[in-house]
């Protein structure tokens, strides 16, 4: 058995309002684990802010029509911090989300209010799937109230990297479709 890794190439941000913060996007699938896509959502007056990545446009597959197996995978972390006196609250929250229908709905693959180390999620598709209709989402919001006290939230993430790996084996790659006459 082989497996092919394949990563997506193109990215979408957006944001409440104008207010995307994702720094340096296509470190996300870069291929090196030793850089990310990060966002910093910090808020302190009444207001909720989010910042979204989504990550689409995958790379060919050599030899999707010999895969046994298709498994999405992403590495990410998340530091969350929240701070309130009086009455004010405030909160944090995040979602990685993936299509396999071009963005017309999402499934949730992790989420969270609270911080998570770093740590790398998958799932499983099918070996069938249309790469071209492969999307992975990101979305970190913070929210702030501050009434008659002090509020703050700040949500950190960062994804390391995005990535697909087809499972196949050497040789018949390629083969199946084809009819032989003996």
């Amino acid at each position: 058995m082989a497996i092919e890794t394949l990563r997506p190439t193109a990215n979408t941000l957006s944001g409440l309002g104008s207010y995307s913060p994702w720094a340096n996007p296509a470190n996300a699938y870069d291929g090196n684990s030793g850089t990310a896509a990060t966002a910093s959502e910090f808020v302190n007056t009444t207001a909720t802010i989010d910042a979204t990545m989504t990550l689409e446009t995958w790379q060919a597959a050599a030899h999707q029509s010999g895969y046994t197996a298709l498994v999405l995978k992403v590495t990410y972390s998340v530091v969350v911090s929240l701070t309130a006196t009086g009455s004010g609250t405030s909160s944090a929250s995040w979602t990685l989300t993936y299509s396999t229908d071009g963005g017309s709905t999402f499934t949730t693959l992790a989420s969270g209010f609270g911080s998570q180390a770093s740590t790398t999620v998958s799932v499983s598709l099918s070996t069938s799937q249309n790469l071209a209709d492969l999307q992975f989402s990101i979305v970190a919001q913070a929210a702030a109230l501050p009434k008659t006290g002090t509020a703050s939230s700040t949500c950190d993430a960062s994804v390391v990297d995005v990535w697909t790996e087809g499972t196949y084996v050497p040789g018949l790659a390629g083969c199946f479709g084809y009819t032989f006459g003996f």
